[in-house]
């Protein structure tokens, strides 16, 4: 297992990354691929995460790292998120196309390949493991308010959410 010190030095290589990409492309859009994670616990409610980058609930998930598979990058950002570590998943739903489309505050246009897997036979508590995420918690569909957008858009199609 990648210690958290590994992980945030990780996490800032996949930043200055994405940021010279930027400064070569401009405000050209990109393409980033991740993966995102559907995890109920024994009474069915859903796994969220609230990450620091916005005010809201999310699903588990990020961006793909350089030679990680897109698995491997579902069960470390569940893990990072979270503190749930996951043997068994089962790819669930692609998600792309102009519905996962998104433009910034400063132009940036990113258009987003998310890959979704269910998480199956989740026993571990929940420990928020990283510095991207302040807290993490099991909702009813239908108690969860401020949901992140792209979340919203996973959810309706799985037909979770209105």
């Amino acid at each position: 297992m990648v210690s958290e010190e590994e992980n945030k030095l990780m996490s800032e290589y996949v930043d200055k990354l994405r940021d010279r990409l930027r400064n070569r492309v401009g405000q050209e859009p990109i393409i980033l691929v991740g993966a995102s994670v559907l995890a109920r616990d024994k009474k069915g409610r859903i796994l969220f995460q609230n990450k620091n980058s916005f005010k809201g609930w999310a699903l588990p998930g990020g961006t793909m790292k350089l030679g990680e598979t897109i698995k491997e990058t579902a069960c470390r950002k569940l893990y990072e998120g979270t503190g749930i570590k996951a043997n068994n998943l089962k790819l669930a739903e692609i998600f792309s196309g102009e519905e996962f489309h998104s433009t910034n505050s400063d132009g940036k246009s990113t258009y987003n390949l998310i890959v979704l897997y269910e998480a199956f036979g989740i026993e571990d508590d929940l420990l928020v493991n990283d510095h991207e995420t302040m807290n993490a918690k099991y909702f009813n569909p239908e108690e969860i308010s401020n949901l992140e957008d792209r979340s919203v858009k996973i959810l309706s199609r799985l037909g979770i959410v209105d």
